[in-house]
């Protein structure tokens, strides 16, 4: 299986080098070191060495498609990369996230057989998914094209990706009861068990950081990193 893998993220190549050594052993089923890379890497920290992620990227990738914008917008970060990705399916990533447990994409790519569905993620927390998310999992085109390029920067990019929009039907928070079922559009890995294999880099970086999200605490107006 050759496919691009899409990420955005920050200048702190260590966490992402942690991020991709992990999916790079556990991943099964794709050779990443024939794959494309496409990352925006936002300017933060504001001291952060964003050629580093780049050059860890390099390690993992046949290829690596990098984007240094001057402003640093989460939701203008997933613009460009799924603008930039070509392949029917993608795996986007993010760069703080870490896989301890082994996946074969092949039977993630199954779930596709159901031609509504949008994305399958890896599962990240015990409870089902209702809504499409950002967390690492596989998306086809006929999401990605749609999002790419058509989310307003000004709001945050996970908190679009729900209702009708883009000119597909998306999974909603309400699930049947809001009017819109998000089964057959949004499926969560592995499958019948609640396995958790993920494991949230992030969240230990960002608490021993000089930052906090923006938005005072709001998820939808969370586009960037501000100092606490």
């Amino acid at each position: 299986m050759i496919m691009d893998f899409t990420t955005t993220a920050v200048a702190r190549h260590a966490v992402f080098d942690r991020t991709l050594a992990s999916f790079s052993k556990n991943l099964k089923g794709v050779d990443m070191k024939e794959c494309r890379l496409v990352v925006n890497v936002d300017p933060l920290p504001a001291k952060g060495d964003r050629q580093a992620v780049v050059d860890v990227a390099k390690k993992y990738f046949k290829e690596v498609k990098y984007n240094f914008p001057s402003k640093a917008n989460f939701t203008a970060a997933y613009n460009w990369i799924l603008s930039n990705a070509e392949t029917e399916y993608i795996f986007n990533l993010e760069d703080d996230w870490e896989l301890f447990v082994p996946i074969n994409v092949n039977k993630i790519i199954n779930c596709f057989k159901d031609k509504n569905m949008l994305q399958v993620l890896l599962r990240a927390y015990r409870y089902h998914y209702r809504t499409c998310a950002l967390s690492p999992g596989i998306w086809h085109r006929r999401f990605y094209s749609a999002v790419g390029g058509n989310l307003k920067t000004d709001l945050n990019p996970e908190a679009q990706l729900r209702g009708e929009r883009f000119g597909i039907v998306m999974p909603t928070s309400g699930g049947k009861k809001g009017g819109i079922s998000y089964k057959g559009r949004i499926a969560v890995f592995p499958q019948g068990v609640r396995q958790v294999v993920l494991k949230d880099l992030g969240r230990k970086w960002i608490n021993k950081s000089p930052y906090k999200k923006s938005g005072a605490g709001k998820k939808a107006h969370f586009i960037t990193w501000e100092r606490k």
